[in-house]
This record gives C-alpha cells, sequence and structure tokens, in this order.
C-alpha cells in the first residue's frame, strides 16, 4: 500500500494532517534485523532490566521492552519490534499497529476504505473512532496512565482489550491463521472475537492452549487449554447474536432478554471426555433503569440454568464450570464504558471432577478481571 505523505489531508476526513491524524494507527511495526552483536547487547540489557521488572502478567514468561539504540525495542513471541521511543508513542498505539500489521494487513485495511462507512466492518469503525479520539489532545495521554483501561471510552476499550488479546496469543505462538480469518470476515468476527477472548484468559492464566480442528463437520471444543500442573481443560466459547450489533444485519430491538438457552443447551452436548469448561456470552447493552451492579440478565439466566437436570453424582454434569460474561463495552459508545461482572457457576457433580479448585479459581480471576487490567507498558 502506497505510504501517504504526512502533511497531506487525512483521508478520514477530519480536517487534521495525516501526521496529526491516522498515521497514528497506520504506522506498521517493523521487524528489527539485527547482527549478532546487536543481539547480544540486547538480550544483556533485558536481562539487567528483568532484575527489577515486575512482570504486568505473572502466569507469562513476557520480556520487557528496552530503549535500544534511539528506538524501543518490543519483542513478542520470536519477533522483535523497532518502534518509537516511550515518550512518543503508548504501550496501546503499539497493540493497535501489531493487530493491523499481523491480523488485518494493508489489503484488508484499503478494501475497507474504499467502501462506504455504514458498509465497514465493525473493527474499523473501532479503529477510525479510536483514533479520532486520541488526535483531540487531551486523551493523548489517556492510553498512558497506570490503567489505561480505566481511562478510555466504550469503542476504544473494545479495541484495546481485542488488541491485547492478539499480542498474548501472539506472544505464546498461538494465533492460527484461521482465525485470523474470521476476525477479518464481517459475519464470523463475534464468534472469533469471543474465542481470541477466553483463550487470552486461559493464557494469561498459565495455560497453553491447542486450537481443535473440525472432525467430521463438528469441534469436540473450541481449543484445549492444558496447566503445568497436569490438568487439562475442554474450552467452549459461545457469544449471543444480536440483530444490528458487531456486524449482523438489522436494527437492534428497543427492548431484548439474555436469551441465551439456545447456546447453552448446544455447549453441553459437547462431549470432550475430559474437564470441561463453558463461557457464554450475553452481548446485551446496559439497562439504564437497573443498577449496573444486579443486572436482570442475572436472574433470567439463573432460570435457564435452573430448567437444565439438577447434577448429582448418578447424574452428573456435562461441564465443571460454566460463566456467563458481559463483554462489550462497545455498547457506551464514545462514553465512558460500564463494568458487569460476570457469573461463575461451579459444578462439583461433573462427569470428570478436579481437585484443582485453585487453578480455576485464577481462570475466574482472570475473568472477572477482563479488559480491567490492560498493563501500562510492557
Amino acid at each position: 500500500m502506497a505510504k501517504l505523505n504526512r502533511n497531506v489531508p487525512c483521508p478520514c476526513n477530519s480536517g487534521k494532517k495525516y501526521k496529526k491524524c491516522c498515521l497514528v494507527l497506520d504506522e506498521d511495526p517493523r521487524s528489527a534485523e539485527l547482527s549478532l552483536e546487536d543481539w547480544a547487547e540486547l538480550n544483556f540489557l533485558t536481562d539487567e532490566k528483568k532484575k527489577t521488572w515486575i512482570n504486568p502478567e505473572p502466569y507469562m514468561d513476557l520480556s520487557p521492552s528496552v530503549v535500544f539504540h534511539g528506538y524501543t525495542a518490543r519483542k513478542v513471541g520470536e519477533k522483535l519490534y523497532k518502534r518509537p521511543l516511550p515518550e512518543k508513542e503508548a504501550f496501546s498505539n503499539f497493540l493497535f499497529a501489531l493487530f493491523i500489521e499481523t491480523v488485518l494487513g494493508d489489503e484488508w485495511m484499503t478494501s475497507q476504505e474504499r467502501l462506504p462507512e455504514n458498509r465497514r466492518h465493525v473493527v474499523k469503525k473501532w479503529l477510525d473512532s479510536t483514533n479520532k479520539w486520541l488526535v483531540e489532545g487531551k486523551e493523548n495521554t489517556a492510553m498512558i496512565g497506570s490503567n489505561i483501561s480505566k481511562k478510555v471510552n466504550g469503542i476504544a476499550l473494545s479495541l484495546l482489550t481485542l488488541s491485547y488479546d492478539i499480542y498474548c496469543l501472539l506472544e505464546v505462538d498461538r494465533l492460527p491463521e484461521k482465525l485470523m480469518a474470521r476476525l477479518r470476515n464481517d459475519a464470523e468476527f463475534q464468534g472469533a472475537r469471543y474465542e481470541v477472548a477466553i483463550a487470552g484468559i486461559f493464557v494469561r492464566a498459565g495455560f497453553s492452549i491447542e486450537f481443535c480442528e473440525e472432525l467430521h463437520g463438528e469441534k469436540i471444543c473450541e481449543f484445549i487449554a492444558t496447566h503445568p500442573s497436569g490438568l487439562t481443560i475442554a474450552v467452549e466459547a459461545k457469544s449471543r447474536h444480536r440483530t444490528g450489533v458487531l456486524n449482523q444485519k438489522g436494527n437492534m430491538p428497543s427492548e431484548i432478554g439474555a436469551d441465551i438457552k439456545r447456546l447453552y443447551a448446544a455447549a453441553r452436548k459437547k462431549k470432550p471426555k475430559m474437564p470441561f469448561a463453558i463461557f457464554i456470552d450475553t452481548n446485551l447493552p446496559a439497562s439504564p433503569d437497573i443498577p449496573l451492579k444486579n443486572p436482570n440478565w442475572i436472574e433470567e439466566i439463573l432460570k435457564i440454568h435452573g430448567n437444565f437436570p439438577k447434577a448429582t453424582v448418578k447424574n452428573p454434569s456435562p461441564h465443571n464450570f460454566v460463566c456467563f460474561t458481559h463483554f462489550c463495552p462497545y455498547y457506551a459508545g464514545e462514553g465512558e464504558p460500564y463494568d458487569f461482572r460476570p457469573l461463575n457457576i461451579h459444578t462439583p457433580a461433573s462427569m470428570y471432577p478436579t481437585t484443582h479448585y485453585e487453578i480455576w479459581e485464577r481462570v475466574w480471576r482472570k475473568t472477572d478481571r477482563y479488559g480491567q487490567e490492560i498493563p501500562r507498558d510492557i
């Protein structure tokens, strides 16, 4: 894709120069090519920083960024990126650029630019909105605080959480091309996005993951998560589609309920023959007349769950753990995102019971804090 002159009017029609507008999201992370001597020096600087560095993800083997030869060296998995110095680029901006280069690509971005705004992929709309928000001056520092996810609007947080999940999966080399293609696809984006979110949670909880391939037209689950302790968990992730939301056609109705019975019933039919965890996202907007700490969908979900056979030793549950989440800050738009706690239900009487309660608790904590603990820098 041809590079635009930094001083021309930005093609997003914001009225600003390109260098003051979309350039911040168009610049690709540049892969670094270093000599053996430079690699040795960089490894030494990284090892020195690790002596005092506090890893923001203690269950992942991350490498801190270091200032090296006038730029910031950021290592993601086995790849090194040369980026602007920290005072010129927030970590969040690197996450956005990494997402664009690795998952979206120039060809996809160009094709989106050619479409009318109302026909663009929701991720392109998030990028456009976030870019304008970032270049408004006072918001330029909002992404570099001690807890950046507390200082962003709903759309920016949606893009930020997705980009951070992508970063974590790239760090452990677990982002298959099929999954990236689904993220680029309008119809498949929602399901792929949620799978990426749940996979990111398990990676940050210290698990290695393997995405499952279809066998005879069906997958046993989305992915298998294995903990160093030996605990292996089959994970299913489903997100409730809503008309008019996340690339879905139509207009969202004014009144909607959780309505996740079909998704939950389908997930329960999976037979992975190992400990099993189900995650379902309600994909609901906030109800203005109901306190956020007591949303009405909780009662509805508990009723749906209660209508299924009660788990007993003689009639065990197919799953060990089911979690109903609400990962949808995009409903807040350019306003302050609201926070919903997930509803977690643990089932001791399951087909494949485990005693790794502290590990299940770690997954629950990571789910509960999703989008709230994205680090200022790495």
